[in-house]
């Protein structure tokens, strides 16, 4: 409807006239078609707009989704290694060294071969922590990187990188096979955490053991009772 501007009298918007003072409508017809043209062409432009900004949060959640299933929050680093058996000497030249990532899970170190030239995936090697004899910290010297050495019953390791993160790495390991350790004898053998900390407090009143290493000792007794 149409408002003639004059007489205020209701219109047809296809009327060029007022039907009740004849006054002419052509200009306010003209102007109300201008307006609803514009709001149809704007209401067109904001569905796009919003449409597109649906498909963009679509293709981002997609692709936080994938990285959520690929990607892994484990601490990781890149070092060269060989394995060989116990007992059996192994001299710089004389040794065949991997490239690889080291990856630090829950319950199990795991080890991702990689092409030395291409970086390309050459499968993976689990070592449960509980299958873990011992592991040793080499700082290195002169011309020699960092290493941890890993030892097993039939099989041992030694990863190399120059990356100040080794240490570290090997502090997570060695208390990943200690928490493994006792989570074992609990099971075997199992004893009250109550008793444990009293034999630790022993240690720790007679010297054998520092507070520090009481206190490591007693979280991890405390988590596994948990």
């Amino acid at each position: 409807m149409v408002h003639c501007p004059q007489c205020g009298e209701e219109n047809q918007d296809n009327n060029k006239f007022c039907l009740n003072c004849g006054n002419s409508l052509e200009n306010i017809n003209y102007q109300s078609k201008s307006k609803k043209e514009v709001s149809i062409q704007d209401n067109t432009i904001n569905s796009k707009n919003l449409s597109a900004t649906k498909n963009e949060d679509v293709k981002t959640n997609n692709k936080k989704k994938v990285g959520e299933v690929t990607s892994s929050t484990n601490p990781k680093i890149d070092v060269t290694f060989f394995e060989s058996m116990p007992g059996r000497a192994s001299f710089g030249s004389n040794v065949d060294y991997i490239k690889g990532v080291l990856e630090i899970a829950d319950h199990e170190i795991i080890v991702h071969k990689k092409s030395y030239f291409r970086g390309k995936d050459r499968g993976k090697k689990h070592l449960r922590y509980d299958q873990i004899t011992s592991v040793d910290y080499d700082s290195g010297k002169f011309l020699s990187p960092a290493a941890i050495q890993l030892y097993m019953s039939s099989i041992q390791y030694s990863f190399r990188s120059n990356d100040k993160k080794l240490e570290s790495i090997y502090n997570l390991i060695h208390d990943k096979i200690e928490e493994s350790r006792i989570k074992s004898e609990k099971t075997t053998n199992p004893v009250s955490s109550l008793d444990e900390l009293k034999k630790l407090a022993e240690l720790k009143n007679m010297g054998a053991i520092t507070e520090e290493e009481f206190e490591k000792k007693k979280k991890q007794l405390l988590d596994l009772e948990n």
